[in-house]
């Protein structure tokens, strides 16, 4: 089907009957248009407009939330507007596991296994020590003081107790660790093979370069027997004094005849 357009009548025609033209309008003043199944415009200039005897509001022209009606209130953004709120303790009696009663001045908030909760206390009182001592303590078997005595615990107590080397840590375990304080020869002097001045008397075995024994320090006997007799004079010395006797007299003749 073509295209329709109204016919009107041009009374400054010669009131002749011709289509609508383009740029005229069509003056339904005091008419309608019923059972039109398609309306299409490319603008709609109108005042009111009802549909099924109902008004558009101005919402529908507008767009602006303003022109609804009936709408919710907005939230204002406080707290204490909203409904259902979650409950949130303002004071600690106002929790679960505290006591719900109001504290007196000074108390304290202790936990009561009994109880199972907090609750509110006096404060503890303050314990004077001046006229306790060790001995009144229930793991401390104290009898008084002692001289150079120190607390050890053993035996499920405190006890008295003197310091023992088993009680020392980290302790030396070697002689060397220790500072030669006192001067003592040490094996490094005597393989070093430098002169060592001693005074007073020694006493040990004394062995060749060969681990021969030459003095038996035990015994006081000279182990050493000369091949040749004749380097003796008379019978071997059977003492270590014998012998060093026998020597101080060959120095001393040694020295005569120098």
């Amino acid at each position: 089907m073509t295209n329709r357009f109204p016919i009107i009548l041009d009374t400054s025609d010669g009131n002749r009957l011709k289509e609508l033209p383009a740029g005229d309008n069509l003056d339904l003043q005091g008419s309608g248009i019923k059972n039109a199944q398609t309306i299409e415009v490319s603008s709609l200039e109108t005042g009111t407009i009802t549909v099924n005897n109902t008004s558009f509001s101005d919402v529908a022209f507008s767009g602006s939330y303003d022109d609804l009606t009936d709408t919710p209130t907005l939230f204002d953004k406080d707290y204490n507007a909203l409904s259902n709120k979650p409950f949130i303790p303002s004071v600690i009696g106002d929790l679960a596991n505290v006591a719900a009663h109001t504290p007196d001045d000074g108390q304290v908030i202790i936990w009561r296994s009994s109880e199972n909760r907090f609750t509110f206390e006096d404060k503890f009182t303050e314990i004077d020590l001046a006229n306790f001592n060790l001995a009144d303590l229930g793991d401390v078997v104290f009898s008084g003081p002692v001289t150079d005595k120190f607390m050890k615990f053993y035996a499920g107590g405190w006890r008295e107790s003197s310091v023992t080397w088993t009680d020392v840590i980290n302790k030396p375990t070697n002689v060397s660790y220790l500072t030669n304080d006192a001067g003592y020869v040490t094996q490094q002097d005597l393989e070093s093979g430098i002169e060592i001045a001693a005074t007073g008397d020694l006493t040990g075995s004394v062995f060749s370069d060969d681990s021969t024994l030459l003095v038996d320090g035990v015994n006081g006997t000279l182990s050493y027997i000369p091949t040749n007799s004749s380097n003796w004079a008379g019978t071997a010395p059977e003492t270590v004094g014998e012998a060093l006797d026998r020597i101080a007299a060959a120095l001393t003749v040694l020295g005569q005849q120098a």
